[in-house]
């Protein structure tokens, strides 16, 4: 009689569901003892909330949404979920500690955002996406500038999130970086007029100045 050890029987035993489950839990249980010191808000949230996180990946894995198949690398997926319904990234350094990228995570977030919520913030996340493709921003710098909005939600009075997303991204770029980018980039894109982007833009201003 073979010897069969106790955890490939219980393995077995579970069947592919279970496993599957149990890799969940394991993956969220070593993501939040690696980075809980360098992103506590995210990590307390990713460990208090983890059942309703879990279902919810489940659900998509099941449903073959894309980027969240069955096989597909788990921590980008957790982060994702958890990210949509923290209404935030991780930090730069959670994600670098974590071997995980930030567009990997962000192009998933915005999916999830644009499918089940509806909120300002999320929506503004999603302009700033949409613009920032629209002028062949390098993705990189469009992740950091969503990054950045998401850190602490700027308030801005106009009311179109396209001009918002824009003038955030324009502002973004020009503050925190060294690329040369031009306003007549972006007041020549549909629905983002001169006058809206120019006061969107004054305001966003002042939040770099803080």
């Amino acid at each position: 009689m073979n010897y069969v050890p106790e955890t490939d029987r219980i393995q077995k035993d579970l069947g592919a569901e279970g496993q599957r489950e149990v890799s969940r839990k394991d993956t969220i249980t070593e993501m939040i003892s690696l980075v809980i010191s360098i992103d506590r808000p995210f990590i307390e949230y990713m460990s208090t909330n983890q059942e309703d996180i879990l279902t919810m990946l489940t659900e998509l894995e099941e449903a073959g949404v894309s980027g969240f198949e069955i096989g597909r690398n788990l921590r980008p997926k957790i982060l994702a979920v958890t990210s949509h319904m923290f209404k935030k990234l991780p930090n730069t350094k959670a994600l670098e500690v974590l071997e995980v990228k930030t567009n990997d995570v962000l192009q998933r977030k915005l999916f999830l955002d644009k499918t089940y919520t509806t909120r300002i913030d999320n929506s503004v996340s999603m302009a700033i996406n949409d613009v920032g493709n629209t002028l062949n921003i390098p993705e990189s710098m469009i992740s950091k500038a969503i990054e950045e909005y998401e850190k602490d939600l700027p308030p801005n009075r106009e009311p179109k999130d396209r001009v918002k997303g824009a003038a955030w991204l324009y502002t973004y770029l020009t503050k925190k970086t060294d690329t040369k980018v031009r306003k007549s980039d972006f007041t020549s894109l549909p629905g983002v007029s001169r006058n809206s982007f120019g006061k969107a833009v004054s305001v966003y201003l002042s939040y770099f100045k803080q």
